[in-house]
């Protein structure tokens, strides 16, 4: 209620002189206005968008975190891998150093063999240079400035394992509890109250007051004074905008407008989901599937590079042979450890998308 007072004391001198006082107290109350209830409820609305806005830049930043940490878990063992490839090259040249100085190999696999190991060199620089950028991203992620090395603890010796097998459950996890498509829907309904309520605007205010009105000649001493000259009115009130319908119609037309292109970005934010979803989806059963065959590919190329040293070691396999074997065995160890990484990546991106 909005509660008014006043009080006013005049004087006329002539034809006869006269004094009036004259005091009132009032308050009037709104029963029913159509911006006040849509402003209320569009204020509900408005504090879940932005409780869910806070919830889904939470989750947002957890999963970058979470992707920085086993990015960083990658390429520090993928940097582990190119260092035991370098040292492997460096005892291969060492040996065919030997080779060459007692005559049993010619130049050119000398030479073979000291290619191999500066392209090991090289190797290794890569993958420091890509340890370095992803220990950066995740220092940034941290809040960290100091000039360090974050060296994780956590070993990922087993792929991630994800609790849906079937993409439609997926899905319907995902629209009941995704926060970004939750934004878009309390978009839509905030367009929609405020449809309705300038389509409601055409209904009229209305408003309850009452006021007490004292009028004399002399100013009142006491309450019962007061009481003994005083007047209380009750009214209500009905304000109709009939001067108002052309801007009251273009506010209908704008506000629908508004309504019609919330709803259709809507959709489209549930369409452009959708595909991240099945993209996610499709990413971690990709990586759960090369996680398999990267192992079994590594346990063959690991028992193929023990062979084949030794039949190096007895004259029965070429340079040639070696380093083609010591190189797949390499990137056998790298496509083992990528597959691990991805699927924890995967699975991270696929929990965010989950509202987890």
């Amino acid at each position: 209620p909005t509660v008014s007072a006043s009080g006013t004391y005049a004087k006329a001198i002539e034809p006869v002189k006269t004094r009036t006082w004259t005091g009132s107290i009032g308050l009037n109350q709104v029963i029913f206005n159509v911006d006040i209830l849509g402003n209320l409820v569009q204020a509900k609305l408005y504090n879940d968008f932005y409780q869910e806005k806070a919830r889904d830049e939470t989750n947002h930043l957890i999963y970058d975190i979470k992707a920085g940490y086993f990015n960083l878990i990658k390429f520090y063992n993928l940097y582990t891998i190119a260092q035991s490839s370098l040292e492997r090259a460096i005892e291969s040249f060492n040996l065919m150093q030997e080779k060459f100085r007692l005559g049993q190999i010619s130049k050119v696999d000398l030479l073979r063999s000291e290619a191999f190991k500066t392209q090991a060199q090289i190797d290794l620089l890569i993958a420091e240079k890509n340890l370095k950028i992803a220990n950066e991203d995740f220092k940034g992620q941290l809040g960290i400035e100091k000039d360090i090395l974050i060296r994780p603890i956590t070993q990922l010796t087993e792929p991630a394992v994800f609790e849906y097998q079937d993409f439609e459950a997926l899905w319907d996890d995902v629209l009941g509890n995704n926060p970004s498509l939750s934004l878009t829907r309390k978009t839509e309904m905030i367009a929609k109250v405020g449809e309705i309520q300038a389509i409601g605007k055409i209904l009229p205010e209305v408003s309850y007051s009452v006021s007490n009105i004292y009028k004399d000649s002399i100013l009142p001493r006491s309450l019962n004074n007061w009481r003994n000259k005083d007047v209380t009115t009750y009214g209500l009130s009905f304000n109709f905008p009939i001067f108002e319908l052309k801007s009251l119609f273009h506010n209908i037309y704008d506000t629908r407008l508004e309504a019609r292109k919330a709803m259709v970005q809507s959709k489209k934010s549930e369409l452009a989901l959708r595909k991240n979803v099945m993209s996610a989806f499709l990413s971690f059963e990709e990586a759960r599937e090369r996680y398999n065959y990267a192992s079994k590919n590594l346990q063959l190329n690991q028992e193929l590079y023990q062979l084949a040293r030794e039949q190096f070691r007895l004259g029965a396999l070429s340079i040639l042979d070696l380093f083609d074997v010591e190189l797949k065995f390499a990137q056998a160890q790298t496509g083992y450890i990528s597959s691990i990484a991805d699927t924890y990546t995967s699975k991270a991106l696929l929990d965010y998308l989950l509202g987890k």
